[in-house]
């Protein structure tokens, strides 16, 4: 394909070139995407970013005119009070209450393996399962405020400690079922071996 006399087949396919040094084919867009998705978070992991909410001072986007309604509506929907809020009393980080119980229900045998009541009841039900001060969380009306990353990690430790202990669980019912299984088959090869053997004495 090199040799096509089209500039863009030659950019196209590289190593067809003879002066090329490397036969190493050129990375994929999705290769390049997942490389620049990588670097981007080992820079963010290396800082500390903040993150801005703009809003639009009117519906045309024109300078030196604030539409208060517009700007109310907006304050409204971006939750910009209840962020401040939960800053102002020093909770940085705030989760969903049903994605909270979906990632963690398996730290609570009330909870796992099936909730069958209200997300925000479950989380409250799990958090007193486990060994984290009530100062270190708080319930709003849509989502779970944590106050440190310290206690982030924590869950995410103990989360980790029982998916292992539950992943040893299953390999231990699936060994005990094989080897039941197994022996059952045995049992019955067995069975109908003397079976076959006193027909034949007979």
């Amino acid at each position: 394909m090199y040799q096509c006399a089209h500039p863009i087949v030659k950019e196209l396919f590289p190593e067809g070139n003879p002066r090329r040094t490397t036969l190493r084919r050129p990375a994929t867009s999705g290769t390049q995407f997942k490389m620049a998705i990588i670097a981007l978070m080992r820079s963010l992991r290396s800082k500390n970013p903040h993150f801005v909410r703009c809003i639009k001072p009117n519906a045309f986007k024109q300078p030196h005119h604030f539409d208060v309604q517009t700007i109310q509506q907006q304050i409204r929907h971006l939750g910009l009070l209840e962020t401040a809020q939960v800053k102002k009393n020093g909770f940085a980080f705030r989760q969903p209450y049903a994605w909270f119980l979906q990632r963690y229900k398996m730290l609570s045998t009330v909870t796992w393996p099936h909730w069958g009541g209200v997300a925000i009841e479950g989380a409250a039900r799990l958090l007193r399962d486990l060994p984290i001060s009530a100062t270190e969380y708080a319930f709003g009306r849509r989502m779970l405020f944590i106050k440190n990353d310290s206690t982030l990690m924590q869950l995410e430790d103990f989360r980790r400690i029982r998916l292992n202990d539950l992943a040893t669980l299953i390999q231990k019912t699936f060994r005990g079922w094989a080897t039941r299984w197994l022996f059952f088959k045995r049992r019955q090869a067995q069975i109908k071996i003397a079976a076959a053997w006193r027909r034949y004495k007979v």
